[in-house]
């Protein structure tokens, strides 16, 4: 998982923070919606996005890591702030 540290952040969720994170940068056409589903990986909702980070190491992807294959795809790297919020989600448990 990401090295970074998210004590003293606030924790995301995934109504609150990262569904419309997903909305705008990963379930879009042509992606991860739910019309494509590139890879088999759809990211419309909780329930298919908690699924996806639990088994694919989409950290590494979002933060473009050495060996993984980066995402957004064909895209600049998504502003820290938002892979930070991601992050910590995925490090808080996943909360709703």
């Amino acid at each position: 998982m990401d090295a970074r540290d998210c004590t003293g952040v606030t924790t995301p969720t995934f109504n609150n923070d990262v569904s419309l994170i997903m909305n705008t940068s990963c379930a879009t056409s042509g992606c991860h919606n739910i019309g494509t589903g590139a890879s088999g990986i759809v990211l419309n909702n909780y329930s298919n996005t908690k699924s996806a980070f639990e088994s694919h190491d989409f950290l590494c992807a979002i933060n473009h890591g050495d060996g993984c294959s980066n995402m957004p795809k064909n895209s600049p790297k998504l502003h820290d702030t938002l892979i930070e919020k991601i992050t910590c989600w995925a490090k808080s448990g996943f909360p709703q």
